[in-house]
């Protein structure tokens, strides 16, 4: 008999990874129909564990928007992340130095000509590793990189990306993503 939660037992990853979005999915959607405060923190706390991405984007990319953001920015990202018209998760951690944020390889390198910014892992160490929602439910990450401006480092900032295309789902050009299991 297995000493693993019901939950848990005979249950493969792909099944978990159902519950726990379809589990996310409908607090999400009570949350937002009956305005549930209550179910809007514990809710999603408890289904963090069952594979939920509703979890990493209510307890990390959400406050991170509120508080990071410009209040323009805010004004226009927060109310679509909390109405569920975009899904985010947080990458900070790499797979060759944890959660040791000053080892981060991973870059952010400002191009000029096209004013944007280009973000970069250029080796295996520097993928981003680990960040629950986006193997498979995230379409915007808050990524955290080494901020390159004319050949400068100017340390380790945040940056906002989408990475999955809103119409499809399907991961943008450049981006690479995977689940561990």
């Amino acid at each position: 008999m297995s000493k693993l939660p019901r939950c848990y037992a005979n249950t493969d990853r792909e099944a978990l990874l159902s519950e726990g979005a379809k589990a996310g999915a409908v607090t999400f959607a009570d949350r937002l129909k009956y305005n549930h405060d209550v179910f809007h923190y514990s809710t999603n706390t408890l289904t963090f564990a069952n594979a939920s991405p509703m979890g990493i984007h209510t307890w990390l990319f959400l406050p991170y928007l509120r508080q990071q953001a410009s209040d323009e920015q805010a004004a226009y990202w927060v109310p679509l992340a909390e109405s569920g018209k975009i899904l985010g998760c947080y990458c900070q951690t790499e797979l060759g130095h944890g959660t040791e944020v000053s080892a981060i390889e991973t870059t952010a390198t400002f191009d000029e000509e096209t004013d944007e910014f280009v973000v970069h892992s250029p080796a295996l160490a520097s993928t981003k590793f680990w960040p629950g929602a986006l193997g498979y439910a995230a379409n915007y990450a808050i990524v955290f990189a080494r901020l390159i401006v004319r050949g400068k480092d100017l340390g380790i900032h945040s940056f906002m990306v989408q990475i999955r295309a809103l119409e499809d789902h399907r991961p943008l050009e450049g981006v690479e993503l995977g689940d561990v299991g």
